[in-house]
């Protein structure tokens, strides 16, 4: 495998050479932040976002010249033709280097996007996450679709040696769990302990295949409704998986760092 420096420094060549297929975008980093340890925003120029591209969808990146990974949408600007990643950086995997590692200037080729879990969580009286740690994104995407102050909180589980902390500005009203078991484990326990059949509330469950499987059927005992949990398998056995509910505002959407 070529290392992600070969596609930063002749991502452009590369892109002509091998072409783009429909669908494919170029796409350049033009702002590179660290949120909280663990967690960096990248900010993209994109000349091929158009109105359909929406805070949410997932886009399929090029993060090395041999590996793609999904990440979702946080935030979008259609006037200035750009959006934002938010993804965890870790030294395990091509996806976490070449989060901890991309620089502005550089140019990659994004896929996509594809719809995802409808973020809009207007008329609702709050919003509650429940994932792992590619839910970060998510859980930005949700924020920054707010059209008012609708609270947002609940639980990240994470993996070893995948530093996260819940801090002003990132994670922020999150409690960050370290993974324990088999996935999802703490997160039934955060479910047993915080969730409620409260009206108004909307649940976000994404993560590992059978974490969400069995966080939605633990939701459902509880008595929330199939409607108000909005879910989707990120990674793991039925990683296609996607839970169709309505939106707070009546509408229907499918659902997807």
């Amino acid at each position: 495998m070529r290392s992600p420096t070969y596609l930063r420094r002749r991502g452009s060549q590369h892109i002509r050479r091998a072409g783009r297929a429909p669908g494919d975008h170029v796409a350049h980093i033009v702002d590179a932040q660290w949120l909280s340890p663990g967690v960096r925003r990248l900010r993209f120029r994109c000349e091929a976002i158009d109105p359909a591209w929406t805070a949410g969808d997932r886009l399929l990146v090029r993060v090395c010249q041999d590996s793609r990974r999904y990440y979702t949408i946080a935030s979008i600007d259609h006037a200035r033709q750009r959006f934002d990643v938010v993804a965890v950086a870790h030294p395990y995997g091509a996806g976490g280097r070449w989060a901890s590692t991309a620089e502005v200037g550089e140019t990659t080729v994004v896929f996509g996007p594809k719809p995802d879990l409808d973020v809009r969580i207007d008329g609702a009286r709050e919003a509650v996450l429940l994932g792992d740690e590619t839910a970060v994104g998510l859980f930005e995407a949700i924020r920054s679709g707010r059209q008012r102050r609708v609270p947002v909180r609940g639980a990240i589980e994470h993996g070893r040696g995948v530093g996260l902390r819940s801090e002003p500005g990132a994670l922020e009203g999150l409690d960050i769990l370290a993974r324990e078991g088999a996935p999802g484990a703490r997160l039934h326990g955060w479910a047993h302990a915080y969730a409620r059949a409260e009206p108004r509330t909307v649940y976000f469950v994404v993560g590992h295949g059978a974490a969400v499987r069995s966080l939605r059927l633990a939701l459902l005992a509880m008595g929330i409704r199939g409607a108000a949990i909005r879910s989707r398998a990120y990674w793991g056995r039925a990683a296609s998986t996607v839970t169709r509910s309505t939106s707070a505002s009546g509408s229907l959407r499918a659902g997807s760092s």
